[in-house]
């Protein structure tokens, strides 16, 4: 699986039904993160890393909730 489909499926698997509501949720630049997501763009690692974290968040927290 190709990094820019990893990143679809963990903003899927944290609840966000587009690349735009993700964006607009973190304050990320919605055409960037959105050509991300479709692999028309490279992701550097800070990048990925940033946009890991961000959803790792949200996993954790709708862990904490189901408990």
């Amino acid at each position: 699986m190709e990094l820019h489909e990893r990143l679809k499926q963990a903003r899927e698997n944290a609840g966000y039904n587009t690349a735009k509501d993700a964006a607009e949720a973190f304050g990320w630049n919605e055409v960037t993160y959105r050509s991300h997501e479709a692999g028309d763009r490279g992701i550097r690692k800070p990048v990925a890393e940033k946009y890991a974290r961000a959803f790792q968040e949200i996993g954790r927290a709708s862990c904490r909730e189901r408990v």
